[in-house]
């Protein structure tokens, strides 16, 4: 979607939506401890202004660039950060597994 603000009759200020690139790190890498808290980190993400972390075990949505959360249960999960930029929207998925 493309913007575009005229000032006056000399200046035309053009400005684009772009998509989001969702990216995050995971502490602990792509293994972790039961019960250990696991840190998230999606500061590399580009050109996003809100952020959702789906950690996939059944817990509540999470907001924010940052976010710690700890697994109760053994088992592979599916974390999915979900960005937006406006109406924009992107995603990414990786798999954590948790250990005793």
């Amino acid at each position: 979607m493309k913007y575009t603000l005229i000032l006056g009759s000399m200046l035309a200020i053009t400005a684009c939506k772009v998509a989001p690139t969702p990216c995050y790190s995971i502490d602990k890498g792509k293994t972790a401890k039961l019960n250990e808290e696991v840190q998230f980190n999606a500061s590399c993400t580009l050109d996003a202004n809100y952020y959702e972390w789906n950690f996939g075990d059944g817990s509540a949505i999470a907001g924010g660039i940052t976010q710690k959360h700890k697994y109760t249960t053994e088992g592979t999960y599916a974390v999915k950060l979900t960005v937006k930029n406006g109406k924009v929207v992107a995603e990414k998925t990786d798999s954590l597994k948790i250990e005793k």
